[in-house]
């Protein structure tokens, strides 16, 4: 997982207050170390417990960069388990159906209803 996209998401979700963790579920290249905040990142292979401790804590997950649960190798069998809604934004097709709170299905409608449309 190249660190842009986390590391975007997670400045922009602390600039709305909130308090995030990047996951990721194996370790990445060394030559990414470099970037800013990459020595938080929890290596969900390296460091399962901990990863595990802050998933069960987690109101949402957000899924980066993999449409299939399978492509997070050991990390998959927990994050099917959590009982929290999975947002995926990804490039690949064919996403992993019921796996994911995609837009277009769920939130559109509760938009509607708040906006009284």
């Amino acid at each position: 997982m190249p660190w842009g996209l986390p590391s975007g998401l997670f400045h922009f979700l602390r600039q709305l207050g909130h308090q995030p963790t990047v996951i990721s579920p194996t370790n990445w290249a060394e030559w990414l170390r470099w970037m800013p905040g990459c020595d938080d990142v929890i290596d969900y292979e390296f460091n399962t417990e901990k990863a595990i401790s802050v998933l069960e804590k987690a109101e949402w997950v957000f899924c980066l960069d993999f449409n299939t649960m399978s492509r997070t190798r050991h990390m998959a069998a927990r994050l099917r388990k959590l009982p929290v809604t999975r947002i995926l934004i990804d490039h690949h097709q064919q996403p992993e159906a019921g796996m994911f709170c995609l837009w277009r299905e769920q939130y559109r409608q509760k938009l509607d209803q708040r906006n009284g449309l």
